[in-house]
């Protein structure tokens, strides 16, 4: 199997300190009013370029961001109790919890009068918890 050229830096192993120099080198920037796609902005020191990671932050991050602190916005506002829907649905739980009370204490009633302790037990908490 024949190596291929691939460049200067993958062609053979070599030191990354012998191209140091040349990474590190300084270039000056010649300053422009209006430059081209994909350079953003050049003055005396700083060049900004446009990159593909732009493209993918706006497309892709800004909406996640933005639905998820939507969605904390509803999850914490769920978090507060309704007292409104409490004050207003207060007579018909009561109503239930009596209705319930009636019927586990009927099944405690015939359970009792079959002898098995063990549904009187289970009826007996049902009452418990609905008083």
């Amino acid at each position: 199997m024949k190596r291929q050229k691939k460049g200067i830096f993958t062609k053979f192993a070599q030191p990354f300190s012998k191209w140091w120099a040349n990474f590190r080198a300084e270039v000056i920037v010649v300053p422009m009013d209006d430059p081209l796609e994909p350079i953003m902005s050049v003055n005396d020191d700083i060049l900004t370029i446009r990159t593909g990671y732009h493209t993918r932050r706006n497309t892709i991050l800004l909406p996640w961001m933005f639905s998820l602190t939507i969605m904390s916005f509803i999850a914490f506002d769920d978090l507060w109790p309704n007292i409104d829907y409490f004050n207003n649905d207060a007579p018909h739980m009561v109503e239930y919890f009596q209705k319930d009370k009636a019927k586990y204490e009927r099944w405690l009633l015939e359970s009792q009068k079959e002898g098995d302790e063990e549904e009187q037990r289970r009826d007996q908490r049902a009452i418990d918890y609905t008083v």
